[in-house]
């Protein structure tokens, strides 16, 4: 765990569920984080992936490196539950 104002990187899979975004790191800890805990997200452009960042109320930065589509769905899904994007 972080302190506030502080970031954490992890490799694993995201999924996008009803209330709250599922983390599952291949370290085999699993998170859960509501959407109502995200202030704002940013999708940046990579050669091959995309760099999803999540800036959460608590301060804490979340950065995730995904796909071309996994990007799609995100943007979809966070805009649809009214985050806003950076």
């Amino acid at each position: 765990m972080t302190a506030p104002g502080e970031s954490w990187v992890q490799e694993g899979v995201i999924a996008f569920y009803q209330d709250v975004l599922g983390m599952f790191f291949y370290s085999g800890t699993r998170r859960g984080l509501p959407y109502t805990e995200i202030a704002s997200f940013r999708l940046k452009r990579g050669l091959r992936f995309r760099k999803l960042t999540l800036h959460g109320t608590d301060g804490q930065t979340r950065y995730f490196r995904i796909g071309p589509e996994l990007a799609a769905n995100a943007k979809y899904v966070l805009s649809a539950k009214g985050i806003a994007q950076r």
